[in-house]
């Protein structure tokens, strides 16, 4: 039995108080941790789903 897997881990470390984070701070954050992993499981799917059981 074979079985494809993906692991996504990215992610940086920048504290601030709540109220100094920048929107464009929050935009760069969500853009690596959340749409890197979306982006690498969209990829990955298209070659994982055509794979036998």
């Amino acid at each position: 039995m074979v079985h494809y897997i993906l692991i996504n881990n990215a992610g940086t470390s920048s504290a601030h108080p709540f109220e100094n984070v920048k929107e464009n701070m929050w935009k760069e954050d969500l853009g690596l941790k959340l749409f890197g992993a979306v982006n690498c499981s969209r990829e990955s799917f298209k070659y994982m789903k055509d794979k036998p059981e």
